[in-house]
């Protein structure tokens, strides 16, 4: 683990390219994407990343150490939002890089497209409960800094008086976990488990079983509810008093 000084700030146009690359090399279960998936690292970043950087910028924070972005958080407040500027914006636009030649495809994107609807007629797809929880948020670390306190103690209250200062209380996180992998850790941390299901498309990244893990908190009870050990660790008393106040 590095010792090196490591802060937390609002994004900034000049971090667009560090978000981008540890995106591609931090994927699934921390692997980078040229372990399981040939296909240009462009794309990838592109569908996973642009929303949080192009569209949202202001609801997105890295942390920056030596220089160099070793995790980003993004806060979406609109789900609906994000999901139509990626269906009919970004995802248009790379399948015009794709037909132009711009962006490679591989062929390990073939198994992982059968998967991917094997998948849908065995289990369905995932419907994500806008309704209820209409925000989403976004949280990649660089491997060696996952243990990081120093990074955790900036990640919970940055990401909560965000959350609270912009109205998005009521949160959502979609994420694939291997059996038993998190879950507790996430009750810990007061997110509801609203559905777990089995994630079929992974098999091109791990033969172990996997699934599809759908979270949810509403951040005011959340907030309410946390021991007052865990308030003072991550120094959130202010934000409960103003949550209890109503401000």
């Amino acid at each position: 683990m590095s010792r090196a000084p490591l802060t937390l700030r609002k994004y900034q146009p000049k971090d667009r390219e560090g978000i981008r690359r540890l995106c591609v090399e931090v994927t699934v279960f921390g692997k980078p994407l040229d372990t399981w998936l040939d296909v240009d690292p462009e794309i990838f970043a592109d569908i996973f990343t642009s929303y949080y950087t192009d569209y949202e910028p202001q609801s997105t924070y890295v942390a920056i150490c030596e220089g160099r972005v070793v995790a980003y958080l993004a806060l979406c407040t609109d789900t609906r939002r994000s999901e139509r500027l990626v269906n009919y914006i970004i995802l248009p636009r790379c399948a015009v890089k794709i037909l132009s030649g711009r962006y490679r495809l591989g062929w390990k994107w073939i198994p992982l497209v059968w998967y991917s609807i094997l998948e849908m007629v065995k289990y369905g797809k995932i419907h994500l409960p806008l309704a209820e929880y209409p925000a989403h948020f976004h949280l990649n670390i660089a491997q060696k800094f996952r243990r990081d306190r120093r990074l955790w103690l900036q990640v919970v209250p940055t990401f909560l008086k965000h959350a609270l200062e912009n109205g998005a209380t009521r949160v959502h996180g979609l994420g694939i976990t291997k059996r038993g992998e998190f879950e507790r850790t996430y009750a810990n941390f007061g997110f509801k488990i609203l559905k777990k299901q089995p994630c079929l498309i992974r098999r091109t990244v791990t033969k172990e079983e996997v699934f599809w893990l759908l979270i949810g908190a509403d951040l005011n009870e959340w907030i309410r509810d946390l021991p007052p050990a865990f308030k003072r660790f991550f120094k959130l008393e202010e934000d409960v008093r103003e949550v209890e106040e109503g401000v």
